[in-house]
């Protein structure tokens, strides 16, 4: 019986870890293969950056995860290249490909998915060698600059493809039918092209999209009605919409209950073309950087009843009305308002902000934020980096929410005793002054202090909590003083319940919180972290069982 199971696990082993040795790739072939998985399907063939002026035999390879040819010498792809192999991705960007012969990826019907032709020489798609790839997933023409434009039959046969991206080419023209058959198609990028305009039926044949991006169209200056439809992401970044008039009223109609996310950044707008925008019901991020915004009133964001990220970064003339911002007070939980050439914070439209979370007002010209500098301002996380600050009064948070978390990061600022305030603030980024009061912050234990030592010169770059600091300065400040506060820490509420009045952080809903340092904003990094850790749980264990098996 034992010999019996011996056998077994042997021979489980063998099959585990297939025939084929890492990093040998047949003689014929001037590549190299790698295989870092246990199965022969595994191998990666890697003939990038060889020189070649022709695409190697693969015969006697059989199956690889993937085959990279990219930066050689290639011209042209003939019958048959990739006979005596199959793998579901190639990548063949950086070559000078122009032509490929109708058979070129013969073998590869039922298994290519993904083709990265990124940086050749096509002037046209090569329609007659892409039908037959009926599995294809994943295709990439970035950075052609011969292919001017797209033509009704250009795609057909690609029935599966999910995203095709066109980015850097040199498309003048998208005649109609361009997009037809593509019905599966989730992702389509069109930045930095040269359209000058798109009809209201072109993407309508694009049953399943749900990303697209005209970005980096410089002359592209109109929005047509009823241009898009289903999409959640639409991106129109640096494109020409100075004209008052660059955006029909139903151009996002029929995108009204679908479109979460929309950048109209750097695009020359004077203004916000509300009359567009009040239909987008469940739009929840809006990108307005970089314009030349000159006033924000309550009814131009009227309708926007789900926007939780506002980007108003690097207008720099740009006026919040009082009540600005009253229309997504409820809901609005990031704003941005970088590199505006303000010399105080807004106040009165910001107050309103009852859900706000994050307000990031880095690279601005504030030198000092004074009694009351942010008063009333629900959120819980600054960013305030870059802006000349030097003074921090002790009264410029009142009547803000408690364990409020500050980026200073970049500025001069001459004291840290506005830190002092207990409960107040639970994290500070800062280029502090590395003194005795800051050694009594972090012996305290009442703050979590990041950044670097700016002061005194001798310890200048030192991590502020670092265990060199903790050290030198115990020497230096208890030396001939024990009157430190106590090293219990308060359990604080979300708000002082001495902060009273109109303006009281408990008006806030983001004291509702279960934990004020969490938010919305980061619960998807926690998510990424928790299934990280899963995923090298299971490969561990893996290992182990693998080892194990080996063993025997």
């Amino acid at each position: 019986m034992d010999l019996r199971i011996t056998f077994v696990l042997l021979t489980l082993v063998y099959s585990v870890r297939g025939t084929r040795p890492s990093n040998i790739c047949p003689q014929s072939t001037p590549c190299v293969c790698k295989n870092d998985g246990l199965l022969a399907s595994e191998t990666e063939v890697d003939c990038q950056l060889r020189k070649l002026n022709g695409v190697p035999t693969f015969e006697g390879i059989g199956k690889a995860r993937k085959i990279n040819l990219s930066r050689n010498k290639l011209t042209k792809l003939d019958a048959n290249t990739f006979a005596g192999i199959t793998t579901p991705q190639i990548d063949l960007s950086g070559n000078m490909i122009s032509t490929t012969d109708e058979l070129a990826f013969a073998g590869l019907e039922n298994s290519l998915e993904t083709l990265i032709l990124k940086s050749n020489k096509f002037s046209t798609i090569p329609t007659q060698s892409l039908k037959r790839l009926g599995k294809l997933k994943v295709l990439n023409f970035d950075n052609n600059p011969g292919l001017v434009a797209i033509n009704g039959s250009d795609f057909q046969g690609l029935s599966q493809l999910e995203t095709l991206s066109l980015k850097k080419c040199s498309i003048a023209c998208l005649h109609e039918g361009s997009f037809v058959g593509l019905d599966n198609l989730r992702e389509l990028v069109l930045y930095n092209n040269d359209l000058k305009e798109i009809s209201s039926t072109l993407f309508l044949p694009l049953t399943s999209l749900q990303e697209l991006d005209l970005g980096f169209n410089l002359d592209l200056d109109h929005m047509p009605a009823r241009a898009f439809r289903h999409i959640t992401s639409l991106s129109l970044s640096m494109n020409n919409f100075s004209s008052d008039d660059s955006f029909d009223p139903a151009a996002f109609a029929d995108v009204s209950d679908s479109l979460e996310l929309l950048k109209l950044d750097h695009c020359r707008m004077k203004a916000v073309p509300s009359r567009a925008l009040k239909q987008l019901t469940s739009l929840k991020q809006l990108n307005l950087n970089g314009n030349q915004i000159r006033r924000i009133e309550a009814e131009d964001l009227s309708g926007l009843s789900s926007l939780e990220h506002l980007t108003l970064d690097d207008n720099r003339h740009l006026h919040l009305a009082l009540h600005g911002l009253s229309k997504v007070a409820g809901t609005l939980k990031y704003l941005s308002m970088r590199d505006m050439n303000l010399k105080a914070i807004p106040l009165e439209p910001l107050q309103d902000l009852l859900a706000l979370e994050w307000l990031d007002v880095s690279e601005n010209s504030f030198e000092s934020l004074g009694p009351g500098a942010l008063e009333g301002i629900c959120a819980t996380r600054f960013e305030i980096t870059h802006s000349h600050l030097q003074r921090i009064s002790k009264e410029a948070f009142r009547n803000t929410p408690n364990n409020l978390r500050l980026n200073l990061k970049g500025n001069v600022i001459d004291s840290m005793e506005f830190l002092e305030q207990p409960c107040k603030f639970e994290e500070a980024d800062v280029d502090a002054i590395c003194d005795c009061a800051l050694y009594k912050l972090l012996k305290t234990r009442k703050i979590q202090l990041k950044g670097k030592c700016r002061l005194p010169r001798d310890l200048e770059g030192i991590t502020v909590d670092s265990k060199a600091y903790k050290l030198i300065s115990r020497e230096r400040c208890e030396r001939n003083s024990t009157n430190f506060w106590s090293d219990h820490t308060p359990n604080c509420p979300l708000f002082d319940p001495s902060e009273t009045g109109e303006l009281s952080p408990a008006r806030c809903s983001t004291v509702s919180r279960d934990d004020a340092g969490e938010t919305g904003l980061n619960s998807s990094v926690n998510v990424a972290l928790a299934s990280t850790s899963l995923t090298g749980f299971l490969n561990m264990f893996g290992f182990v069982i693998y080892r194990n098996l080996c063993l025997i």
